[in-house]
């Protein structure tokens, strides 16, 4: 099994133990997955074709919310600000948040690994102040 095919398998995310679980090396995983797939955060993995938003979503600890998550599921352009929907139990952001916009969601808000879901991402939207009307 490759790096690729293991990420792959779990929704272009996968964490240093899924690779190692599923028979690929720690050597292998030390030495080749920073140059076969994103390294997003200490034992965090993304696809190398992972939208560049939602690799920043994940390293701020979050998934793609509000306005992104539209974008990301209607396949459109990325609004200006980013917005990450972070859940209500993180201790705050695992990065600097920079100029991202956050939705706390305290229950699963559905969707994939990159973005909430787009009915979630629509009511965030509808309550978003950040949001340009």
């Amino acid at each position: 099994m490759t790096i690729e095919s293991v990420i792959a398998r779990h929704g272009g995310v996968a964490t240093t133990a899924q690779m190692l679980s599923a028979g690929i090396h720690t050597d292998v995983v030390r030495m080749w997955a920073r140059d076969r797939a994103i390294r997003v955060r200490r034992g965090l993995w993304a696809a190398r074709d992972a939208p560049a938003e939602a690799v920043v979503a994940l390293t701020l600890g979050g998934r793609l919310g509000c306005v992104s998550a539209v974008a990301y599921w209607r396949g459109e352009p990325q609004h200006p600000e980013l917005h990450v929907c972070l859940p209500g139990n993180s201790r705050g952001f695992r990065g600097v948040a920079g100029d991202a916009v956050v939705h706390w969601s305290r229950r699963e808000p559905g969707g994939d690994c990159f973005a909430v879901s787009l009915e979630a991402a629509e009511r965030q939207m509808a309550r978003c102040s950040a949001v340009e009307r």
